[in-house]
């Protein structure tokens, strides 16, 4: 498996965060504004990156 970058990295971790607290996932746009993304599309290119990484 490719190693993924330091953002997708940090988005990973505030997903996990999020889910281990309440149970459910955060939206897209969400995760961009938790992790400092200037845009929702910045974080969905993330998820692209570790579909194509094997994530």
């Amino acid at each position: 498996m490719k190693r993924i970058t330091p953002r997708q990295w940090a988005i990973l971790e505030a997903l996990r965060d999020h889910l281990a607290a309440y149970g459910v996932g955060l939206t897209v746009r969400e995760l961009g504004e938790r992790v400092g993304l200037a845009s929702s599309s910045s974080a969905s290119t993330s998820f692209t990156g570790w579909r194509r990484r094997g994530y």
